[in-house]
């Protein structure tokens, strides 16, 4: 039931995502990392692929409202669960892993140029 029980937080985290209710999200998210302590478990959920996109689009979110240091320690979040899940899936990741990636060192780069990040 872990693993049917985390999917469930998390779709109804990436839900409150779409309506951009974060803070709700990321405690729907927490849930669910402490359901997933096994192993085969968080390979299973691929929590980690889907928290790294929830910190992506709050990072956007805070982005736009002109917060650009917080915005790119989302990014930095978000890129690292990324790396985590690979390391995860042992390489075997879904061609989205690599868009999703790409996206994020996109943002980080620009933020980068623009004097924000190190």
């Amino acid at each position: 039931y872990v693993v049917e029980y985390t999917r469930a937080l998390m779709a109804y985290a990436r839900f409150l995502d779409a309506q951009e209710r974060y803070d709700e999200a990321e405690s729907l998210f927490q849930e669910g990392k402490k359901q997933v302590n096994w192993y085969n478990w968080q390979r299973a959920t691929k929590l980690n692929f889907y928290y790294a996109m929830h910190l992506y689009e709050q990072g956007r979110d805070v982005w736009y409202q002109r917060k650009a240091k917080q915005a790119y320690e989302l990014m930095k979040k978000a890129k690292s669960q990324l790396l985590q899940h690979k390391r995860m899936m042992k390489g075997n990741v879904d061609p989205s892993w690599q868009d999703q990636m790409d996206q994020i060192e996109e943002v980080l780069r620009f933020l980068k140029a623009a004097g924000v990040g190190k």
